[in-house]
């Protein structure tokens, strides 16, 4: 029974070694143990080659085998998904078109407003000091009521004097005071004189030049008379302003003080926007129109002339 084993397998090992040669010889056209370099075997008649010497072996020529064709995949009917063929996406996709931009219009709200940081209190301002009262200067202006305008005619002897006066002080006046052509227009209208007036007697404080406020005002109230607009209605009408001084003082300071006055009533006039000449005179100490009245005769005498 053993030898029958073994006689079984030495068949199936020679069987094997002989379906493999004819394998190769099928394949290659040779056998499989067949070597480049060994000689060519020649036909013998018997249906096998001979192998000549010094002839290399060819190589079987190679036989192209078909692909099998693909097999078609039958889709299961249960499964839903295999029911619907695929598709296969192209490897490159289109680029999604570029939309164009929009500028955006639409109103931004406006940044929020800063917070106003608070104010300091404001501080009240300190209340100012008192001031002192104004203090009484050493000559006060003197208020004198307003006197009643009084006329007088040419020839007489208050008139007469006053103007020989006059033109004694025109004669004396400076150069810078009244030029010749000034004094000799000073002249003729006290010698064509027909009718003065006198509309005001103002006062002045020892040694002032200036005309005080109160003294101001009665010049403007003399002025506003029914007479003495009558007078200035005429444009032939001038002023003649007469200035004096006390006899405490030099007579040339004395001189030079009325003269001063006198000229300081007629800016005074010019003020009132009055048109009609004024001539100013000053006649110092040397007629004293109040007396022994030291007060009276620091004046200036307002006269309206009428040729």
């Amino acid at each position: 029974m053993a030898s029958c084993i073994l006689v079984g397998i030495l068949l199936v090992f020679l069987g094997a070694l002989g379906g493999g040669g004819f394998w190769a010889y099928k394949k290659y056209g040779a056998p499989y143990f067949a070597k480049s370099g060994t000689p060519e075997v020649a036909d013998n008649g018997t249906g096998q080659k001979a192998v000549k010497e010094g002839q290399p072996e060819t190589p079987p020529a190679t036989k192209t085998v078909p692909a099998p064709p693909p097999v078609k995949e039958t889709p299961a009917k249960d499964d839903p998904l295999a029911a619907t063929p695929s598709q296969e996406k192209p490897v490159t996709e289109p680029a999604p078109p570029v939309k164009p931009e929009v500028a955006d219009n639409t109103p931004k709200d406006p940044p929020p407003a800063p917070t106003p940081e608070p104010e300091p209190p404001v501080q009240p301002d300190p209340a100012p000091a008192p001031e002192p009262p104004p203090s009484v200067p050493d000559n006060p202006d003197p208020v004198v009521p307003a006197e009643p305008v009084k006329t007088f005619a040419a020839n007489a002897p208050e008139v007469m004097s006053l103007k020989a006066d006059a033109d004694q002080r025109i004669d004396e006046a400076p150069a810078d005071i009244y030029s010749d052509d000034d004094k000799e227009k000073v002249r003729e209208a006290i010698r064509q004189a027909k009718r003065l007036t006198r509309v005001a007697t103002l006062q002045f404080g020892k040694g002032a030049a200036a005309l005080g406020g109160n003294e101001r005002k009665r010049l403007k109230t003399a002025l506003l008379t029914p007479e003495a607009e009558a007078l200035l209605s005429d444009p032939q009408a001038v002023f003649f302003l007469i200035g004096f001084a006390d006899s405490s003082g030099a007579s040339q300071t004395n001189r030079s003080l009325s003269q001063k006055r006198a000229a300081g009533v007629g800016s005074v006039l010019r003020s009132f926007r009055v048109s009609n000449r004024a001539y100013a005179v000053g006649l110092g100490s040397s007629k004293l129109v109040g007396g022994a009245q030291e007060d009276k005769n620091r004046a200036v005498e307002v006269w309206i002339v009428l040729p």
